[in-house]
């Protein structure tokens, strides 16, 4: 992209993971209309994506929600919430004006989106631009989505529902082992009395009820 600061025409982050054949005619169209940035949409492999826990892919995809929701908010014609190296164009005089991209460790793509933005450079976030990219957790940066999905699969396999335990079942497992609670209270003050109130309290007067019908 620095080689091209000095032209007239656009400069373009090339897909990862394979792209699609129309995705560089699409940009410069959309850049030849007057976009100063085009921001197109990341898909998983079709194959990869699949194959990922069920958890994993509506995390994501509430996520993706979340995240279209807020962009919306500035971008109200954006059709996507994605702005990644991975499928992203701009112009030349736009990537100058706004100093280019920093050298940083990760998410150097968000930083510069935001940049854009607080210098007024027209985003279009269209689905016509697309490129797939793989669904692979094996992380080689600090943030990004192998790491997203990453995180996303450890609390798949590590969050459970409480209704899908009742309270036989749990004291039979315990047998006659103690158990310690242990709740973090980092920042949750105003809502720590409710949660030991409503999930351990009546587990405790549970337990006491069944050691004095033993005693």
């Amino acid at each position: 992209m620095d080689a091209g600061r000095g032209a007239a025409g656009p400069c373009t982050a090339w897909p990862i993971g394979g792209g699609i054949t129309p995705w560089l005619e699409r940009q410069l169209h959309h850049l030849n209309a007057g976009a100063g940035a085009v921001a197109g949409l990341i898909e998983l492999d079709p194959e990869e994506g699949t194959a990922l826990p069920a958890g994993v892919r509506r995390r994501r995809e509430r996520d993706a929600a979340d995240r279209l929701i807020r962009v919306r908010a500035l971008e109200p014609e954006a059709e996507h919430h994605h702005f990644a190296g991975a499928s992203i164009g701009i112009t030349a005089a736009a990537y100058r004006d706004v100093g280019g991209l920093e050298p940083l460790a990760a998410l150097e793509d968000a930083a510069f989106a935001t940049r854009l933005q607080e210098c007024a450079v027209p985003i279009i976030r269209t689905r016509d631009v697309r490129v797939r990219t793989s669904a692979r957790s094996r992380r080689r940066a600090s943030r990004g989505l192998a790491i997203d999905l990453e995180v996303s699969g450890w609390l798949e396999q590590r969050r459970y529902r409480a209704t899908e335990f009742d309270t036989g079942s749990l004291l039979a497992a315990k047998g006659d082992q103690s158990v310690t609670v242990i709740i973090p209270t980092k920042a949750c003050a105003g809502t720590i009395a409710g949660v030991i109130g409503s999930a351990v309290s009546p587990l405790l007067e549970i337990g006491r009820a069944s050691c004095r019908e033993r005693v």
